[in-house]
Formats: C-alpha cells, structure tokens, sequence
C-alpha cells in the first residue's frame, strides 16, 4: 500500500503534465487550423459590398484603370504614392456606387442601349463633353461627323500620344457617361414617383403663406 501511495504521489504531477500539453496542442492545431482555413477563403477577397465579394485581382484591375485614365488625362506617366492611395479610395467608392446602383438598375431594367449611347454622341442634343469638343468655334455649330471621324480612327495615335492612348481615354470617357445616363435615369424616376396631390400641395402653400392681423387686450396680473 505504501508502494502505490508513493507512485500515486509522483505519478500526479506527470500525469497533469501529460494531460496539460495534450490540451495544449489540440488548441494549437485547432487554432492553426481555423487559421489556415481563414486565410484560404478570404486572403483573395478585399471587402464585400451589399454581399457580393470584391477579388483582390478584380479590384487591382480596376485601380490600374483607374491610374492609367488618370495619367491620360493629366499627360504624366508616374504617379506618386499618395496619389495613388487617392485613386485607391476612388476606385473603391466608385465600386461601392456601382455595386449598388447596379442592383437597383437592374432591378428596375434600367439600361442604356447601345442607339441610344450612340445618339449621346452624335446626336442633336450630345452631352456636353462632346458638344464642347465637337463644336466649330467659328459659326457656333455641332459637327456630329466630326466626333463620327474621330471614333473611326481610335486607333491612330495623333503627334504627341501613345499608341492606344486615344481608345483608351475614349473607352473611360464612354464608361462614365454611360453611368451618369443610367443615374440620372434613375434620379429621374425616383423624382417622377413622388406624387404629391394638388389639394395637398395647396394646402401646404396655404399653411406656409396665410397672413393674419388681430388685436388683443392684456389684462395685468398685478390689478
């Protein structure tokens, strides 16, 4: 009895030991584990707007257009850093607009067909990027065979410009005015059901704009 005493006494402590470090691993794997698991499934993803995940390439892709229409349009070829951190928080808010603009265009089936992109370049009414551009400056009028000329020969590099330069600013330039058209379209259409009846809107007119004199007798407290 004494013997099994002494190798109870001693075996306590290894025994805590043993069982401390077996608890100790399996919280070790488990936790590299979940780890590894975590990264695998989001070391691609940057964020995620209105549950749909941004990919780390797609979104690198999207900063790089960004950067090469802004060297295009300031006609430098480097950037610096904090330039380009601007251009990043640009990209990702333009993303975030997109993203759920997109889903409320095409919720609503608002599109922008390809006549009528067409007929905001070289129609009577253009927008005004191109009116401005396309415009004769000696009698005042818009040239729309102008702008049709220049479109045919995208791929020609004027003196002075990269090869791909002028389509690639014309495929940004594109890309943003088909976006404005498609949020005015939907501004508009957010605007036109907002009916307010007439006898409402007197009403309120009424209220706002009735005027009245009186005259009123005030009797001291102290008498």
């Amino acid at each position: 009895m004494a013997i099994i005493g002494v190798i109870r006494n001693r075996m306590g402590p290894i025994i805590v030991i043993v069982i401390g470090l077996a608890l100790a691993v399996f919280v070790l794997e488990t936790a590299l584990n979940s780890n590894s698991s975590l990264l695998k499934g989001n070391k691609d993803i940057v964020g995620v707007i209105d549950g749909e995940k941004i990919h780390y390439r797609d979104f690198t892709n999207q900063v790089d257009e960004t950067v090469s229409t802004y060297k295009l349009q300031t006609n430098q070829s480097n950037v610096d850093d904090n330039t380009t951190y601007s251009l990043r928080d640009q990209t990702w808010n333009q993303l975030i607009t997109d993203q759920i603009n997109g889903s409320e265009y095409r919720k609503l089936g608002l599109t922008v067909s390809s006549d009528e992109l067409k007929d905001m370049f070289l129609g009577n009414n253009p927008v005004p990027e191109i009116k401005q551009a396309f415009t004769n400056p000696q009698n005042g009028i818009f040239d729309p065979m102008a702008v049709k000329n220049y479109i045919e020969n995208l791929d020609q590099s004027a003196e002075g410009e990269q090869p791909g330069e002028r389509r690639a600013r014309w495929v940004a330039f594109e890309k943003a005015q088909k976006q404005n058209r498609l949020l005015t379209k939907y501004q508009n259409l957010i605007a036109k059901a907002m009916y307010v009846p007439k006898w409402q809107a007197e009403m309120d007119y009424n209220e706002k704009n009735t005027r009245a004199s009186i005259q009123y007798v005030m009797i001291p407290y102290t008498t």
